[in-house]
């Protein structure tokens, strides 16, 4: 691949991307979403003796699990189309016919649309920096931007990941139905389906554990790009002063109380695996779709 060649394509791409309404329409839900859960949070009374650092945090805290939704869902939409948009248009044709190879266009089109979502994300986290001073102060301005930033980084990450996911499904698709349909197949089994599926294989076993034995039921939820995100988010929190850090964060307590039987923590269950799982969930699908692509017959 040629740097240059990369370059247009992903500014392309962008520019292309931009220019849907349901981008921005689902960006600013993402600012409205943070907006109220700050506002929320603000109208809670809290025990005296509580830090004021923790406030701003805590509004952090109860973002993440929206942001598992909002984040995938955005990704999904900016990308579902990008490559088999062109394809039914006759425009991918067109692109091969200038000096651009296959694999160009879709790490282009992965970029493109990966920064795409990076300006929605920026978007959602500016309206919590704006809205969370004024709702609920700052506490420790030093600490709060540092976990702000934080967050925001690996929300970039999440983003990326699904931006893959999307550009990929667009690289195997022949249609948009089928574009359509697999994408959302895929939010469904990632996001909504994965837990309970992993709950139905310990049936056999006895259910979920419940004590030392539970490594490997914890291994296969986290396996999911969500679930691992939530586990990468925790080291934005790490001594964090009330009872939201850590594993707890995705909403799942017996997770939590898994995870504090196994001592110390295996390496499969920490943070840092975690983002391998993300990595891996990228790379996989890039590497299979490319693959499928390079030869793909594009009549």
């Amino acid at each position: 691949m040629r740097d240059h060649q990369l370059a247009v394509m992903a500014r392309k791409d962008f520019d292309d991307a931009v220019r849907s309404k349901a981008v921005w329409v689902v960006s600013a839900l993402f600012a409205l979403i943070a907006i109220l859960a700050t506002y929320r949070i603000s109208q809670l009374n809290f025990p005296d003796g509580v830090p004021a650092g923790v406030v701003p945090k805590l509004v952090l805290v109860t973002l993440t699990n929206p942001i598992t939704w909002i984040v995938p869902i955005i990704a999904l939409v900016v990308g579902y189309m990008s490559v088999v948009g062109e394809r039914r248009s006759g425009s991918l044709k067109l692109l091969l016919g200038l000096p651009f190879e296959r694999a160009e266009i879709f790490v282009g089109k992965i970029l493109g649309r990966t920064a795409v979502i990076g300006v929605s994300i920026a978007v959602g986290f500016l309206a919590m920096i704006v809205t969370i001073p004024v709702l609920v102060g700052l506490g420790a301005p030093g600490e709060f931007f540092v976990a702000i930033l934080g967050l925001f980084v690996v929300t970039l990450l999440l983003g990326a990941v699904f931006t893959t996911l999307a550009v990929s499904v667009s690289a195997l698709a022949n249609t948009r139905r089928q574009a359509i349909t697999t994408v959302f197949a895929l939010f469904f089994v990632t996001h909504v389906a994965w837990t309970g599926v992993i709950q139905f294989l310990a049936l056999p076993f006895g259910g979920v554990p419940r004590g030392g034995s539970g490594g490997w039921y914890l291994l296969l939820s986290y396996l999911s790009p969500t679930a691992a995100y939530t586990r990468v988010a925790s080291l934005v929190f790490t001594n964090f002063p009330v009872p939201y850090p850590g594993i707890a964060m995705d909403g799942i307590g017996q997770r939590a109380r898994i995870v504090e039987s196994l001592q110390p923590t295996p390496f499969y269950l920490t943070e840092w695996f975690a983002i391998l799982t993300l990595l891996a969930w990228a790379v996989g699908a890039g590497l299979l779709a490319h693959a499928v692509f390079r030869n793909a017959d594009l009549g």
